[in-house]
């Protein structure tokens, strides 16, 4: 049985099937005198399975933020304007920041408070049965204790053993919740470092979303820097097909200003198509185009014997193909392989390279 083609089986193939031109029981038939039969050579090469997909030659652009809220005390940039690597761009105030580590610290010492007081408390208790279980005990000790008492006892000696429990799973508890609140306090000190926003390259403002005297929220993005210097490729168009049927890609090529590139897929949707971004290659970044296409590649087979799709015939399961020889037609049997939508793979049968093959 034919192996089903990743593409589909294309209008081309399909009119080749229904215009056989002959009979699938003729064995073998002559050609008409003075007429040149049309064919094609079989022939051994690569067979590429490939989707082509559009795509944009994009300049990296860092978007900026604070990383906690607070008012605007001053602003270094403007659009348009050029900016170098580690310039400070923006400040602001650490009002909001200091409020955030204050209450942290008054977390840590609500949480010790409390603490200390429950642990006050479940420790008045502890004394409490202890004197309890003492006077039970003497009473055993000296013989008068009755029924009542020795109950007594033993319920005494099982609450105590509860509440010693009861102290250390607190102190557990206060345990983890401290270092909890000493990891938030760390993070949020450390956080009064990041009042100053800085640009990371050279490069040019496109965006400022801040003046001085407003106020930006906690990892809003408020400036962005365009890099010209690093770029990257945006597929945006799925082109011929469904990249759904693909399920492995080999190797990814850019056709920037008629050069072909090898390029490495870095992340996004590839099987929609949709933002797909693809690292630039270094040779290529003088390049002034800004509109490329992308060649997916599915599957590449190499040195495999192929003829057109049209040139196969189909009897039920049966696949064969008519071979001219002296002047003759004859039917072959054969099996194919991969196709590509035009070409496919011969796989088994009694062709070779080389054989003359008729074309419908």
């Amino acid at each position: 049985m034919r192996k089903k083609s990743f593409f589909g089986i294309p209008a081309l193939l399909t009119a080749c099937m229904i215009c056989t031109g002959a009979s699938a029981s003729d064995e073998e038939w002559l050609v008409p005198k003075g007429a040149e039969p049309e064919s094609i050579t079989a022939e051994i090469k690569d067979l590429k399975e490939s989707r082509l997909a559009g795509a944009r030659v994009r300049s990296k652009i860092e978007e900026l933020c604070f990383y906690s809220p607070g008012e605007v005390e001053w602003v270094n940039c403007q659009i348009g304007e050029e900016v170098s690597k580690y310039q400070m761009l923006a400040k602001v105030s650490r009002k909001a920041q200091e409020e955030k580590v204050q209450k942290c610290l008054d977390d840590i010492e609500h949480a010790e408070e409390k603490a200390r007081l429950e642990s006050g408390i479940t420790d008045a208790k502890i004394e409490e049965a202890k004197k309890e279980l003492a006077l039970y005990e003497s009473k055993v000790e000296a013989g008068i204790a009755d029924n009542y008492t020795l109950m007594m006892y033993e319920l005494t000696q099982l609450d105590l053993d509860n509440l010693e429990k009861e102290i250390e799973e607190a102190d557990k508890r206060t345990e983890i919740e401290l270092a909890r609140l000493e990891e938030a306090y760390e993070a949020a000190n450390a956080m009064m470092t990041y009042d100053h926003i800085y640009s990371p390259c050279d490069g040019t403002v496109i965006f400022c979303g801040i003046e001085k005297g407003g106020t930006v929220l906690e990892n809003e993005y408020v400036i962005a820097v365009k890099d010209g210097a690093e770029k990257y490729i945006e597929s945006f168009d799925t082109g011929i097909g469904s990249l759904r049927e693909a399920k492995k890609y080999e190797a990814f090529y850019a056709v920037i200003d008629g050069e072909k590139y090898e390029i490495t897929y870095e992340n996004g949707p590839l099987d929609e198509g949709s933002r797909a971004v693809f690292s630039f290659p270094e040779e290529a970044k003088d390049t002034m185009s800004s509109e490329i296409l992308i060649e997916m590649v599915i599957k590449e087979n190499k040195d495999v014997l192929v003829l057109p799709l049209c040139c196969i015939y189909h009897n039920g399961n049966t696949e064969y193909v008519y071979r001219i020889k002296d002047g003759r037609r004859e039917m072959v049997e054969v099996m194919t392989g991969d196709d590509n939508g035009a070409e496919v793979i011969i796989t088994a049968g009694d062709i070779k390279e080389g054989d003359e093959i008729y074309v419908p």
